[in-house]
């Protein structure tokens, strides 16, 4: 039996903030060392941006735009409140702040891919709702919200929670595409999916269930042209999903090629060469062990576990200012 709305908006909501909570809780872990390699790399892209005032990121590794670009938006309203509020005279002495304390910019940060994860957990309680009802939508939210990993990647600047994000969006719409048939769901769908492949590559491969969405719909009137016609359309608004999101993949195609083909040694590169943000000397390890308090004994295990390669896996940064603002 389907729960009665209010018990189901009260449970859903209370499940939200859980697991915003969990997200949020002890956000600014390691800082000012960097214990999470990519973390760098994705803020110094974002610096990069505006300190050459561009909009081609020039790196397309995961490819990771949409991230870059969200990034470097939280950099300009940080320095804006910086220089509004008087603690910033100029750029210049921003990024000084910064670098002696690079918190200023990874906690907004890391906040925003905790926002996006709560945002995750909203879209598997619709998806399953979809599927089934009420209380299995209920469930499904409450396994993402306290689950370890999830957390974990929440609480890191990654692509893996703003990727998941889109594709649950596109599987969402997809799903209802099925169900009803509109083409509005589907254009819907691909768009999603492409702005989830400009985020990390794997996430194209959402389109699986647009294009299972598509022969279902062929399944009840085996009309081959209706099926042909909705697939191009697909196709047409993966691109323009991709396009947007991340134009610089097609203005750029060369750099694209080279970054997809060298993606391990190209990350390399920049992490050990960037001008980067100080970390703290000695420090070998993932994840903080402070961390491990808030989720429980399942995470810490599972903390443990992923740690146990925890010294090949740390990077040490120059110890260079990340930027320098004109």
């Amino acid at each position: 039996m389907t729960l009665r709305r209010p018990p189901t908006l009260f449970l859903i909501g209370l499940i939200l903030l859980i697991g915003l909570a969990a997200r949020l809780a002890n956000i600014g872990f390691g800082l000012p060392a960097m214990y999470d390699p990519d973390e760098p790399l994705f803020v110094l892209k974002a610096f990069g941006l505006i300190n050459g005032h561009t909009l081609n990121p020039g790196w397309f590794g995961h490819p990771g735009t949409t991230t870059i670009y969200l990034l470097a938006l939280i950099d300009i309203v940080v320095a804006l409140v910086g220089l509004g509020s008087g603690a910033f005279a100029n750029l210049p002495q921003f990024a000084a702040a910064v670098y002696a304390n690079p918190g200023l910019i990874f906690i907004p940060s890391r906040i925003a891919m905790a926002l996006i994860g709560v945002g995750t957990i909203w879209l598997s309680f619709l998806i399953a709702r979809r599927l089934f009802d009420d209380r299995v939508g209920v469930v499904s939210a409450a396994f993402v919200a306290l689950n370890a990993v999830h957390i974990a990647w929440s609480q890191v600047i990654r692509t893996d929670i703003n990727c998941s994000l889109f594709m649950l969006a596109a599987l969402l719409f997809a799903i209802r595409s099925g169900q009803e048939g509109r083409l509005r769901d589907t254009i819907c769908a691909a768009l999603f999916a492409g702005f989830a492949t400009a985020t990390k590559w794997p996430g194209s491969s959402v389109m699986i269930a647009v294009a299972g969405a598509a022969f279902h719909l062929w399944r009840a009137d085996r009309d081959i042209s209706a099926l042909v016609r909705r697939l191009a359309i697909a196709t047409i608004a993966l691109l323009v999903g991709l396009f947007v999101a991340s134009p610089y993949i097609l203005l750029d195609w060369r750099t694209v090629i080279a970054d997809v083909g060298g993606k391990s040694r190209a990350g390399t590169s920049v992490i050990r060469g960037m001008a980067s943000l100080p970390t703290s000397g000695g420090s070998s390890s993932i994840r903080s062990p402070d961390r491990w308090d808030g989720s429980g004994w399942h995470s810490s295990s599972a903390v443990s576990y992923s740690s146990r390669d925890a010294p090949w896996r740390a990077r040490r940064c120059c110890p260079q200012p990340c930027c320098s603002w004109s």
